[in-house]
């Protein structure tokens, strides 16, 4: 593989498996309070890896009527959830904090929440204003590659040269559209299962892990 200089990390559903709390909370409130009746496996596979202004957009689009106060609501349950039990991916702190490469994050967390997950996560010397990206900062939210363009292009990097390591299918497809090497990682639960990993492969996806570990000890030698 061609030498990569720079790595863009997603967080939900990569660092942290966070991205399935919201996804269950914001799945529960639809289903109660606008009568949403899809699967919660289709759910997540239309809509894991979605920042919440997308995830809005995209309900509204469906005829579902959710303003801000849904997400408020959805938001305050969440932060609950997590405060109380942070999901921290195994090895994911330690592992990030030895690589010995350029790294950023390009995440659909709204950017006033940022520092509140990489503070939990323990990453606060990796992961700073400086290098921590959110899709709020760009005109269009995954899958389109705006958040790994801008975020190359503020770190000073072509994006020939990105690695960007994401677990949804929307975000993958942003990091191909981006020109950039997408890696899958598929440790959360979630995403852990056979249907899925065949899906990121017809992608195209040639890197895919579910060890924290292997993931690291492949971004370092690449």
């Amino acid at each position: 593989m061609m030498q990569k200089k720079l790595i863009i990390w997603d967080f939900d559903g990569v660092i942290a498996d966070t991205d399935s709390v919201w996804m269950k909370i914001f799945y529960q409130k639809m289903i109660k309070e606008c009568g949403y009746t899809q699967n919660f496996e289709d759910f997540y596979y239309m809509c894991g890896g979605m920042s919440i202004i997308t995830l809005k957009k995209t309900f509204q689009n469906l005829g579902f009527q959710i303003g801000d106060s849904f997400f408020e609501e959805v938001k305050q349950e969440f932060t609950d959830t997590v405060n109380a039990n942070f999901p921290l991916v195994e090895n994911a702190d330690t592992t990030i904090k030895n690589i010995n490469k350029t790294q950023c994050l390009a995440t659909g967390t709204p950017a006033s929440r940022i520092s509140w997950k990489v503070k939990l996560s323990n990453l606060e010397d990796v992961f700073t204003s400086k290098n921590s990206f959110s899709s709020e900062l760009v005109a269009n939210g995954k899958p389109a590659p705006d958040i790994f363009l801008y975020a190359a292009q503020k770190m000073g990097f072509e994006p020939k040269d990105c690695v960007v390591v994401e677990d949804s299918f929307v975000g993958l497809q942003a990091a191909i559209s981006a020109n950039m090497t997408p890696i899958a990682f598929v440790g959360c639960k979630t995403n852990n299962n056979q249907i899925r990993i065949e899906k990121i492969k017809q992608m195209g996806v040639k890197h895919i892990f579910a060890d924290f570990i292997e993931l690291g000890k492949f971004l370092e030698n690449m």
